[in-house]
């Protein structure tokens, strides 16, 4: 299945740092000033879906694919997969997460594999190995508190590993989209669960819960507080304890998919239509109930990822 192409995340990981002082013309606000690079199977990539991006304080990059977990430190890519590294459990990663090294840098690292297994890379080598938290899991995000794991799988269900031992936190849904989301917050966890979203306490226990304006499928932690959600229609904001939905202009009804904010008030955003810009025109910070924000859409091919 050909996927996101290792070009475009590239350049998503980029933006924030490109000058938020774009201007729309016909709906569409060209980039100016970006080169991309692109790096393909043919470079020697084991595998072309990128599942998930890291970048540690040290510079190096992570990426989590099908074809084993990626170490690139912007001249040549390192390969762990099951041929380097047969004590791997698997080649198919698909969620990354920094851990508790100390440093945060490139030597202290969790990744989760498809089939939900965890694995901590220290140094480069493994340190650790946990086998899934059941049969038949299809793991999709994976986050750090403290020293426990959190991961989340494809049909819903919430897991925290803690002193070596799985504990189920929140059962699957009986409908699932597939999407979902987990993101620290402080010392507690966010999680998107449906048509709301959660805050657990690092014991695992429910600290608050709120009703979403949309089923939520992405998070993303305020540098300067709170969290963004990305919804299947759009874009809310969890401030001070009151979720609400980020009203814009133009309207935005898009499935959003990825969340980093600009750190500059706005956010950057993923959708099937590709990469958005949202931000006040007059500059400060995007909040409910202020004067709508503009949204800027980034010009290039229309055509949406080839997902088949």
């Amino acid at each position: 299945m050909e996927a996101m192409a290792l070009a475009m995340v590239l350049l998503v990981t980029a933006w924030p740092a490109v000058t938020p002082s774009l201007h729309a013309a016909g709906g569409a606000a060209p980039v100016q000033d970006v080169r991309v690079t692109r790096w393909t199977t043919a470079d020697g990539l084991p595998q072309g879906t990128v599942n998930a991006l890291y970048q540690a304080p040290d510079g190096e990059l992570w990426l989590a694919t099908f074809g084993g977990l990626l170490r690139f430190d912007g001249v040549r890519f390192h390969t762990y997969d099951l041929d380097s590294h047969p004590d791997l459990p698997s080649s198919r990663i698909t969620a990354l997460a920094q851990g508790n090294g100390g440093s945060g840098a490139s030597e202290d690292l969790w990744a989760l594999t498809q089939y939900g297994h965890a694995f901590r890379l220290t140094r480069g080598r493994i340190a650790e190995v946990h086998d899934p938290p059941g049969d038949g899991v299809q793991s999709i995000a994976l986050e750090v508190v403290g020293d426990q794991l959190w991961s989340r799988h494809v049909a819903g269900p919430l897991y925290r590993l803690a002193d070596g031992v799985w504990s189920e936190i929140r059962p699957a849904l009986e409908k699932s989209t597939g999407y979902h989301s987990l993101a620290r917050l402080g010392d507690g966890l966010l999680a998107t669960d449906g048509d709301r979203l959660l805050e657990f306490d690092a014991a695992g226990g429910l600290r608050a819960e709120w009703p979403a304006p949309a089923h939520s499928i992405s998070l993303a932690p305020d540098p300067t507080g709170g969290a963004w959600i990305g919804m299947v229609d759009g874009l809310a904001r969890l401030e001070g304890g009151v979720l609400k939905r980020v009203d814009c202009e133009p309207r935005l009804d898009a499935r959003v998919t990825a969340i980093v904010p600009d750190g500059a008030g706005g956010v950057w955003i993923g959708t099937a239509e590709g990469p958005r810009h949202v931000r006040h025109v007059g500059g400060g910070p995007v909040r409910p109930g202020t004067p709508p924000p503009e949204v800027e859409g980034v010009s290039g091919s229309s055509r949406p990822f080839d997902w088949g």
